[in-house]
């Protein structure tokens, strides 16, 4: 839908002056940015990056977010964004998931499922029906696991290619743990790069 008006306002060569979308802020000014994101946006194309977003109750997950972003940088990224799903409004990390094709997941175990605040991130994502992105999956448990695999689910759900190994580190995480979320960050970071 957006793209056929985007068409049918370029064939009619329509001088726009203000873009006022029935929501969200009313553009006054360089209405070509906005059109330029939507066109973008409705495409399901997305800029080069990636969003790390984890949740972790005693910091082993977030151990391996943090490996990860620091590799991806090694490896090039320069679009990185790393959210705490717990301290970060929901709101926020969709629309960075918006903008970047690169996403990673991560997630402790809680009652053999998602994290809470990963589950609200997970919904969101799903209700946003977005399309062509790359996928990363990592996480922690104890006993009965449950991040991990809930993430896999989502991941096949939303049939985005996956990147790397499923991660789940025992605890805390060990040095093949950390290895093979070194990995994700290769994959993703080749994908990326293969896009320029």
């Amino acid at each position: 839908m957006v793209q056929k008006a985007l068409k049918k306002l370029k064939d009619e060569t329509v001088d726009i002056k203000v873009v006022a979308p029935t929501h969200g802020p009313v553009w006054r000014s360089n209405p070509d940015t906005i059109i330029k994101y939507y066109d973008l946006w409705s495409r399901g194309e997305a800029e080069e990056g990636v969003v790390i977003v984890y949740g972790s109750m005693y910091g082993n997950t977030q151990k391996m977010a943090d490996h990860i972003a620091r590799q991806l940088s090694t490896k090039g990224i320069k679009n990185i964004r790393i959210y705490d799903a717990s301290k970060t409004h929901v709101s926020y990390i969709i629309s960075d998931i918006w903008r970047f094709k690169g996403l990673i997941l991560g997630s402790c175990a809680y009652n053999t499922g998602l994290f809470p605040s990963m589950e609200t991130v997970v919904h969101k994502i799903e209700n946003s029906q977005l399309k062509n992105r790359y996928l990363g999956i990592f996480g922690t448990s104890t006993w009965s696991g449950g991040g991990v695999s809930n993430l896999s689910l989502f991941a096949q759900k939303m049939k985005w290619q996956q990147v790397g190994p499923s991660v789940e580190a025992k605890s805390s995480p060990k040095e093949e743990n950390f290895e093979a979320c070194s990995e994700i960050a290769t994959e993703m970071s080749e994908k990326l790069i293969s896009e320029r």
